[in-house]
């Protein structure tokens, strides 16, 4: 707690990024990721399907290796892909 996401002056990064330092920032990216998962359902082109569930995970902390797991168990037990 109360520590702050460090960009290390990339301002792409910073534009498109979706820290994890608090509560809040969790929440963010459970409700960004959700509607990322129905907005790919009602996509018909595979190449637009695959950039709304293209997810990048910077940094190989517990954080990011936690992130990676509940991902990894979503998909292969709660998303049904359709290819």
């Amino acid at each position: 707690m109360g520590t702050e996401t460090n960009f290390f002056g990339m301002a792409n990064v910073e534009k498109n990024a979706l820290p994890m330092k608090n509560i809040d920032d969790a929440l963010h990216i459970r409700n960004h990721l959700l509607i990322q998962l129905e907005k790919a359902t009602r996509i018909h082109d595979s190449s637009e399907r695959q950039k709304l569930l293209t997810v990048v995970i910077a940094g190989g902390g517990p954080t990011g290796v936690e992130v990676s797991g509940m991902l990894a168990e979503m998909s292969k037990k709660i998303v049904y892909k359709v290819t």
